[in-house]
């Protein structure tokens, strides 16, 4: 297990940002300020200057925002265009191709686009790949939609690098509207419509917005033009928190409100497959929280695209029968637990053939003879977290390998892919997680090339995990009142993380492993008269504390239910003996 680097905690914002807000709890303005300074200014933050806090009005709205307040302008260019030619299949009553993908954002806008389209009175014909076919647009899926009677394409999740793909939707006679979020190669396709949030003249704060963002953009834009209702878009939130949070996209940004609205609907209901797939996951509806999408609702709708057909979770999210939605949710039930045996698996021979931590590479390559091809991005997402260094897990396939990369902070994997792309049949993604397949004897000159580039831009500080400490506290101040405070400060996820706190000099009266194979730590923890209830998950068991010791702790603090009464616990992220 490697020995994470605790960075210092920040420093506290200026004294008259807490006098501003007297009836907020210090700790939370410190966290509120410090986050939206960051966000605004991320360099001039790190370095601590004077002048660049936030004013209090922005602080107050980070935290308690308007529930009627319009959500921020998008400015992607060319939306307003693609708007406007669905407003003219609209007119026109043409039958409407919608292309998607396999994982959830793909799945989800989808849905999205295909519900709004067809509650404006349209034909829809959808066509969503298994993984086996590849990923992205492909001509035989683009000339099927055109047999099918579509003049009009919409991509979803795909098209940023289908350069051939265009060139074949041109000669088919078919406008192709392409919406994706992943990064650009170096030429761009020749669509009609490309909206692309990561393309250099997209505003900065869309950069963050995954593809069931641009989708349900695209359906506002569309309001804007005329067409739709806007009331109608709001029960189209709910698949835009699930596509977003599922595909690790970061709740800042355009995301935030997005997602926080999003959470509302999902809680609400109103959709019968997220209610049955919330309950085939033992989850209460009206408390959904984005860590039960990312870590129990997105699993279960990402392992029809892993293992089985994503039709599958599409179907569930657009039924209104709520019969049929419950067979689809337990038919989800049982792909995720078959995913889950066989990511077992998987990672268990890829950690076999890699060995330790100590003197491996600066970048892993793993590969198996057996692995289905919807694990390998789990597995290669297993060995960056325990390893701390990028992954890459290759399935074998009749001609080569196909499989996944994820990746570490200061390592742009999509980069690198495009530095390889000679050695490649395909790849592209994001800068922390990309898919690529590739010829046989390709592997060790890419293996070569991967790991020469990680040599050279990875510092051996980049190789253990570094735990940003947003601030200190004493165990007594952390009371139910103040957690729910907290919350302000959410949606949690990627980029907005749960704040990360730091307890000295703790005496631990109890710890005890739990857990299938005792891989997890129950602590009860003591700081003073205050007595708090600990866990910690997946502890190396050399690092598990002598009951009677003092050691630091950073937690993440949480509430529980308990025999009808609230109490505040903590999910341990590291421990050291007290300083």
């Amino acid at each position: 297990m490697l020995d994470p680097v605790w960075a210092p905690h920040h420093a506290n914002a200026p004294q008259r940002i807490f006098d501003a807000l007297p009836d907020v709890p210090p700790l939370v303005v410190h966290l509120a300020a410090w986050r939206l300074r960051a966000l605004a200014t991320p360099a001039v933050a790190l370095a601590g200057g004077a002048d660049d806090w936030p004013d209090v009005a922005a602080i107050h709205d980070f935290l308690f925002p308007s529930p009627t307040a319009p959500l921020p302008a998008c400015r992607l260019p060319r939306l307003a265009e693609a708007a406007a030619r669905l407003a003219l299949a609209v007119q026109r009553r043409e039958t409407i191709g919608i292309h998607g993908d396999y994982d959830v954002d793909g799945v989800t806008s989808t849905a999205l686009l295909a519900t709004w389209l067809r509650g404006l009175g349209l034909a829809v014909e959808i066509v969503l790949p298994n993984r086996g076919d590849g990923y992205g647009l492909s001509n035989g899926a683009l000339e099927s939609l055109a047999a099918r009677g579509c003049r009009l394409v919409v991509a979803v999740d795909c098209g940023i690098t289908a350069l051939t793909e265009a060139a074949r939707a041109r000669e088919l006679g078919l406008d192709l509207i392409v919406l994706d979020h992943h990064v650009p190669g170096p030429e761009l396709p020749e669509v009609a419509f490309l909206i692309a949030s990561r393309l250099p003249e997209a505003d900065v704060a869309e950069h963050c917005l995954a593809a069931v963002g641009l989708a349900f953009r695209l359906c506002e834009a569309m309001v804007h033009a005329g067409v739709g209702e806007e009331r109608d878009l709001t029960r189209l939130l709910d698949l835009v928190a699930l596509g977003t949070i599922a595909d690790v996209c970061p709740l800042t940004g355009q995301n935030r409100p997005l997602v926080r609205l999003g959470l509302v609907a999902l809680r609400a209901g109103g959709r019968p497959g997220v209610a049955a797939l919330a309950s085939s996951a033992r989850l209460q509806q009206a408390h959904l929280s984005a860590d039960d999408v990312a870590f129990r609702l997105g699993p279960r709708l990402n392992a029809a695209g892993r293992l089985g057909d994503p039709r599958l979770a599409f179907d569930l999210l657009v039924t209104d029968d709520t019969a049929r939605a419950a067979i689809l949710a337990g038919e989800l039930e049982r792909l995720n637990r078959e995913r889950q045996r066989l990511t077992e698996a998987a990672l268990a021979a890829a950690m076999q053939q890699l060995g330790s931590v100590n003197g491996a590479p600066k970048l892993l390559i793993a590969t198996g003879t057996d692995w289905p091809l919807g694990i390998v991005g789990l597995v290669a997402g297993k060995l960056a977290e325990r390893y701390h260094r990028p992954a890459v897990a290759l399935a074998t396939t009749a001609t080569g390998y196909a499989g996944s990369a994820r990746s570490v902070d200061g390592f742009d994997m999509a980069a690198a892919l495009l530095g390889c792309r000679d050695l490649l049949i395909r790849g592209g993604g994001h800068a922390r997680a990309v898919g690529l397949t590739l010829e046989a004897a390709a592997l060790a000159p890419l293996r070569l090339r991967l790991q020469q580039l990680a040599e050279e831009q990875i510092g051996a500080e980049q190789l253990r995990p570094r735990l940003a400490v947003e601030a200190k506290v004493r165990l007594k101040t952390l009371t139910p009142e103040l957690l729910r405070a907290l919350d302000h400060l959410g949606p949690f996820g990627e980029g907005n993380r749960p704040p990360l706190l730091q307890a000295d000099r703790v005496g631990v009266a109890g710890a005890s492993r739990v857990g299938k194979e005792r891989q997890h730590v129950q602590l009860r923890l003591r700081q003073g008269t205050t007595m708090c209830k600990a866990v910690q998950f997946d502890i190396d068991p050399a690092t598990l504390p002598a009951v009677g010791t003092h050691v630091d702790v950073l937690f993440v603090p949480q509430l529980d239910l308990y025999d009808g009464a609230e109490r505040v616990e903590l999910r341990v992220v590291a421990m050291r003996p007290a300083s």
